[in-house]
């Protein structure tokens, strides 16, 4: 991040989606779980993140549901909701078992999924 701290992001082995900093100082926050879709926590199957310019965090999950979803960890440590992102059609939802996002230096992202196999 710009300021010089990490992010990590974890799936636990309870199923959910854990969070935690690491401070530049080499201190740590403790793993908290985002908030999910219409849950108290975010649970899930595969995870990404990325760092963006301006010191936000770009989440990207794929849903106990299967589906890819996307959220914001601000740079003041608040949350944006997880957001369902569309399919190749950009309105059924985007089936994926895997999934990964990278932030480029304009602060935008680019996210890659690979579908799950429906056969």
């Amino acid at each position: 991040m710009p300021d010089g701290s990490s992010q990590v992001l974890a799936i636990g082995i309870d199923g959910i989606v854990y969070h935690q900093l690491r401070r530049p100082d080499g201190s740590w926050t403790g793993f908290r779980a985002p908030r999910g879709v219409t849950t108290a926590t975010m649970g899930a199957s595969a995870i990404g993140i990325a760092g963006t310019p301006d010191g936000s965090a770009q989440v990207v999950a794929v849903g106990l549901d299967g589906r890819v979803w996307h959220n914001v960890r601000r740079p003041d440590g608040s949350w944006t909701p997880f957001g369902r992102i569309p399919g190749p059609n950009g309105r059924d939802p985007f089936p994926a078992g895997q999934v990964r996002i990278a932030a480029l230096h304009d602060g935008t992202t680019h996210v890659v999924a690979i579908s799950a196999d429906t056969t």
